[in-house]
Order: C-alpha cells, then sequence, then structure tokens
C-alpha cells in the first residue's frame, strides 16, 4: 500500500495507514554529484512499536543507506513490516517531487488577480516580497520595525499604516527577547485593551538565516506565520558585502511559505548604511538594494524623550515612490507614544530630504515667492530650485496667477487614496 505524501516547502512527510507509520523527510542538501541528502525521522502506532523509532540521514538515491536503515528497523518492530519496500516507496516519492520543482505557469490564460489590497502593511510593506529598512546606527529603525510588528499583530490602523492582520515572526540578531517585548508592549498599550487573535513570536539568533532555515520553514508552518523581520541583515547572512551571501539571505526568506504554491511570507530587513560617508546606499552588496521590492532610507534624531524618524522612499520596484513620512516616538513611563508627523519636522531630518521633499516640506506650511523659498531652504540662487519646480508644476506645485498671492508656488493638496501619491526624486 502506497503512503500519503505531502509536500510543502522543502518539508515531506509520508503517512501509512497499514502498517501505521509516519516519516518525515526534511533539511535537504546535495553534494558534489548532485545527490540529494535529507534528515529522515519515523514514528510508528503501531503495537510494540510505539513512538520515536529513528532519526538518521539519508541519501535518497542510495540503495545501500536504504538498505542500512531497512536493517536497523528490523531490529526493532515485528518482522511482517517491510522496511526496505516502504524506504524505496518513501524515497521514489520524494525524489520525483523533489527534482520536479515548482510547475510553470500560463500567464495569459487568465487576466491577474486584482488583489484589493497589495500591501500587507501600507505604505511600508507589499505582500510576498522583501522590504529593506536601512539607515545608521541609532536612528530609530529597530523602533520601526516593533512598531510595525505591534500593528500587523493587532490589524488596527495607525499613524497612517493599514495593517493586515497576521503572525510575526521577530528574528533578532542583535538585542534580547526582554528589550523586543518591551518596545512592543509599550508601543501596543496606549490602543490595544487585550491580545488579538494573533500575535509576535521571537527567536533569538545567533547562526546565519540559511543555517536555520528547516527549523524556521517548519515555524512558519507551525506558527501560520505571515511576516517576518530581519534584525539586522548583516549577522544574518555573514557577510554582507559579498554577493552569494546576500543573494543565499534573500533566497532563503523567498522559499519560506505557509502552503505549496502559495506566496512567500513577506519580509522585513534591517540594514545599516556606511558610517561617516555621504554615500546614502546600503551597506555592501549591490544585492541589497537590487533584491528588495521596496527599500526605505531612515533618519532619525533623538531630542530628551522624544525620538523623530523620517522614512523616505529610496526604491519602489513597481510604481511611484510613496512621499517621505515621519514618525515620532514619545518614551514615557509605562508607554511608547507613537505619531505621524511630517519628514522635515526637525531641521537635521529636513536637511537629508531630496530637494523637490524639502520644497514640499516648506510649502505645507503656506504659499511662498521663490525668493522667501531659497530663504528657507538655505540656497543661495541656486537654479535647481526652478528646475524642481517646473518639473513638479501642476503635478505637486502649482504657480498662483491671481489673488493676494499671486506669483508665490503652492503645494497641491492631494486627497487620501489607497494609491501612494508619486514622489518627486
Amino acid at each position: 500500500m502506497k503512503p500519503i505524501l505531502q509536500a510543502n516547502a522543502g518539508i515531506y512527510i509520508l503517512t501509512w495507514q497499514d502498517p501505521p507509520v509516519r516519516m518525515r523527510l526534511d533539511r535537504f542538501w546535495e553534494n558534489r554529484d548532485r545527490k540529494p541528502s535529507c534528515e529522515l525521522t519515523i514514528e510508528s502506532t503501531a503495537p510494540g512499536m510505539e513512538g520515536h523509532l529513528l532519526h538518521d540521514s539519508l541519501t535518497l538515491t542510495s540503495a545501500r543507506a536504504r538498505a542500512s536503515i531497512a536493517r536497523l528497523l528490523a531490529s526493532k518492530g515485528p518482522p511482517e513490516l517491510d522496511w526496505a519496500v516502504m524506504l524505496e516507496q518513501a524515497c521514489l516519492m520524494v525524489l520525483e517531487d523533489y527534482r520536479k520543482g515548482e510547475p510553470i505557469a500560463d500567464l495569459l490564460a487568465e487576466p491577474p488577480s486584482q488583489d484589493t489590497e497589495p500591501y500587507s502593511i501600507y505604505p511600508i510593506m507589499r505582500k510576498g516580497v522583501a522590504t529593506l529598512l536601512y539607515g545608521a546606527p541609532g536612528v530609530g529603525k529597530g523602533l520601526v520595525a516593533c512598531a510595525l510588528s505591534a500593528w500587523r499583530a493587532d490589524g488596527r490602523e495607525a499613524c497612517g499604516m493599514r495593517p493586515v492582520l497576521g503572525n510575526v515572526l521577530y528574528m533578532d540578531w542583535e538585542a534580547s527577547k526582554r528589550d523586543v517585548q518591551e518596545r512592543i508592549w509599550r508601543i501596543r498599550n496606549p490602543y490595544v485593551a487585550e491580545r488579538g487573535a494573533q500575535t509576535v513570536y521571537y527567536r533569538f539568533c545567533a547562526q546565519v538565516l540559511s543555517a536555520e532555515l528547516p527549523e524556521i520553514q517548519r515555524e512558519v508552518l507551525e506558527h501560520e506565520i505571515d511576516c517576518i523581520v530581519i534584525d539586522s541583515a548583516a549577522p544574518a547572512c555573514g557577510h554582507p558585502q559579498e554577493d552569494p551571501a546576500v543573494t543565499a539571505l534573500f533566497n532563503g526568506l523567498r522559499s519560506l511559505r505557509r502552503a505549496r504554491g502559495a506566496m512567500p511570507v513577506d519580509a522585513l530587513i534591517i540594514g545599516h548604511q556606511p558610517k561617516n560617508t555621504p554615500d546614502k546606499t546600503p551597506f555592501g552588496s549591490t544585492f541589497w538594494e537590487a533584491r528588495p521590492r521596496d527599500v526605505w532610507w531612515v533618519n532619525g534624531v533623538q531630542t530628551g524623550s522624544r525620538q523623530t524618524v523620517s522614512l523616505q522612499h529610496y526604491k519602489n520596484n513597481d510604481g511611484p515612490k510613496t512621499p517621505p513620512f515621519g514618525l515620532e516616538f514619545t518614551f514615557q513611563e509605562n508607554e511608547i507614544a507613537v505619531k505621524r508627523v511630517d519628514a522635515g519636522a526637525e531641521p537635521e531630518l529636513e536637511a537629508k530630504l531630496s530637494l523637490p521633499n524639502r520644497i514640499a516640506s516648506v510649502l505645507r506650511h503656506s504659499p511662498m515667492y521663490p525668493k522667501e523659498l531659497m530663504e528657507a531652504l538655505g540656497l543661495k540662487d541656486d537654479p535647481a530650485l526652478f528646475r524642481d519646480l517646473g518639473r513638479g508644476k501642476d503635478r505637486r506645485f502649482v504657480k498662483i496667477v491671481e489673488g493676494e498671492h499671486k506669483g508665490k508656488w503652492a503645494l497641491i493638496a492631494r486627497p487620501a487614496a489607497s494609491v501612494p501619491n508619486q514622489e518627486e526624486s
């Protein structure tokens, strides 16, 4: 009798009804000859051999390995069980599925699905892809990640963020369970009276992600994880300046799914930028920019008990970038109050915005003549001001042609929408 095969993201479970035996094959690797091997776990509920029977490594194409394991199992159980046949069935079924991979799809058979909400957390993260938050040390990246984790698990709109309810796995290479837990609880306290249906799981990490992938996949399935937070990028991949290590990290994240054929879980990666340099790109390999579908540059200023963070949409693979915005974290006795603020709320943050965004930040308060804009922005007869006003004319900025403000420039008011407004670069 053939077993029932369940296959999901590199984990194979074969179940025989008679005899009642269960085999689990996972943690696959390939040797130099491309022969796949795995870890094999066998359990049974048959009388006289209940419980765990074996845990060993197995090369799927090796008849000698199967025969050796069959002899060992025969010494533990009733003689009527034909372990050689059962192991042969298991290896053939798993090997066929393992080599088959993902099925191809006909892209023109039907129109694309119209997902009403492409974001898992609007406007920061999109479903099923990786998002990178990067910035210098101490600017507030971890605070933003903890806030997004709390809001995702609660499924409640906060600070203009619209999360889809889901379980989060926070993978931490830098801090401790207590640090992350305290931040998340203090952020949640102001508006959540009790725990919701979803939660934030925590995992202390000391190895690179690729070494822990099989166990992470098991946890994704067991706990129905929707989003993974990587804190942070460099220790998670081991060699952030080497392309193969960074590629392995993203390939590993892409492999984590809750079901075969399902979209990968969302991933929020906290990265860094080179220290004491004007370079605004993420630190390390070019793949830190190339592989995420969305990249956000984070800056921050701390004043007393208040940390103000600005987020600028550095890259978007599927459309216009979201205009920059800020979050203000106020540390109080038992909570961290969070509110949305202008990305240029602090002079130091305003100076790091692109010129079109600096113009927008200033014009948000009142219309101005070009000379007034020059003074407000600290510019001296800079032609770039007129260039960017012209590029954004009638799309982002408007020149007033009549009335008391004639000759001034103003910011075009935009209605709230489900699709982000385009940012001028």
